[in-house]
């Protein structure tokens, strides 16, 4: 049994090795808010289809295996739900920047409970060096994730100037990041429990 935790251990210690020389290239800002990509999800029935795309980007998994029932709960997840219910019922006669923004910025505090709460499960599973690296690895997206706002923010100031819309592609992009990192969370604890995640909002 001892053996089987220090394999998995090791597995994961390598796995978030990788992972954090990825997310150091993975995002790219772009002026034209590529990184509102959208994700359609075809199989929420409780989403009105006239609003079933996401602002977010897709998802593929980290580990080269597309797991369909990992992915289904990707795609289903209750945090995408909620958002999607939560915009659609915004007053389309009276949608400022602000109300979007402030709507980004809940669902930003949303995924980062989200990513702390299946990160604390990951760490609970390892010791040694294969928790130091999960912690540097988090670290460093953590690092990473606070520049990336800042150098998005300046580029915009400096391409286009000061504007209501930059509010909400910046807030798009972060939502995006933590997003991402969860659901990348989300495939580890999956391949480590040998289960799916259960996402704790609802």
């Amino acid at each position: 049994m001892k053996k089987h935790q220090a394999f998995i251990c090791i597995f994961i210690f390598i796995i978030f090795f990788m992972s954090s020389c990825k997310n150091n290239q993975q995002y790219i800002f772009s002026s034209n808010s590529k990184v509102a990509e959208s994700l359609t999800i075809s199989s929420i029935n409780s989403v009105n289809k006239n609003m079933q795309k996401l602002p977010f980007s897709d998802y593929s998994c980290e580990l080269g295996k597309n797991i369909e029932s990992f992915m289904e709960t990707i795609k289903n997840n209750p945090i995408d739900i909620a958002y999607l219910n939560d915009e659609n019922t915004l007053d389309k006669n009276k949608i400022t920047a602000q109300n979007q923004a402030d709507l980004l910025n809940k669902y930003s505090k949303i995924w980062e409970n989200e990513m702390n709460n299946v990160l604390s499960k990951i760490r609970s599973k390892c010791t040694g060096q294969a928790l130091a690296s999960i912690n540097s690895s988090q670290n460093s997206w953590l690092k990473h994730n606070g520049d990336e706002g800042i150098l998005q923010y300046q580029t915009l100031l400096n391409s286009v100037g000061q504007g209501s819309g930059n509010g909400i592609i910046t807030a798009t992009a972060e939502v995006d990041r933590i997003r991402h990192r969860t659901f990348e969370l989300a495939e580890y604890y999956t391949y480590l429990y040998k289960e799916n995640y259960v996402f704790r909002y609802r």
